[in-house]
């Protein structure tokens, strides 16, 4: 009796343990269900978008860069802050760091400077944004735990004006490269008398 007893109770502890902590396959902890493995996807992508960010802050001395910079660090730190106390909460455990694609982009980044950074940085931000968008649109409807639904509906539109304010940047980079570019043409052009009369003209 009594141990049909223990039997029932063990049963009913097990039904109660949360979805995301019985995503692991023994000691190995390797993903096993949807949840875990957004988890890890959205923390490692979180990182990558606050280190660029960081980044960018250092580099550019465009404003609008700036600002960009500024919203994608604050935001996806709140982000990554929230999604480490879920995981913590659940069992599961946050990649270290960002991916490898994430250090390819960030040494192309690191490579260039000025206008050519400005545009770059701007045009990685918007294609990386319209992946997580999609990302988070097909997988918050497939996730079992509360927590990391209320999570992907909160983090969605904040997304959305990310990639919003991203394009706006990358419009407004080139826009400045194309008008500084075709200066440098009309001035490498200029007849001598013009560059005469015209002290700013080389």
């Amino acid at each position: 009796m009594k141990s049909l007893l223990f039997a029932a109770a063990t049963t009913a502890l097990l039904g109660t343990v949360p979805a995301i902590a019985q995503t692991t396959n023994g000691s190995h902890g390797s993903p096993a269900s949807g949840d875990t493995k957004f988890v890890q996807h959205v923390a490692q992508d979180s990182q990558a978008e606050v280190d660029l960010g960081r980044l960018a802050e250092q580099r550019t001395q465009n404003p609008e860069v700036k600002a960009l910079a500024r919203r994608l660090v604050d935001d996806h730190t709140k982000s990554n802050q929230q999604l480490m106390r879920i995981a913590q909460q659940e069992g599961v455990q946050l990649p270290a760091a960002p991916g490898k694609s994430a250090d390819k982009e960030r040494a192309k980044l690191e490579k260039l400077n000025g206008d050519a950074f400005d545009r770059a940085f701007a045009k990685h931000i918007v294609e990386d944004h319209q992946k997580d968008i999609k990302y988070f649109q097909k997988e918050q409807n497939s996730l079992k735990d509360a927590q990391l639904k209320s999570f992907a509906q909160q983090t969605l539109p904040v997304l959305q004006e990310h990639l919003q304010m991203a394009q706006r940047t990358e419009q407004a980079t080139s826009a400045s490269g194309s008008s500084r570019a075709s200066q440098s043409s009309k001035d490498s052009t200029a007849s001598p008398a013009a560059r005469a009369t015209n002290p700013g003209v080389r």
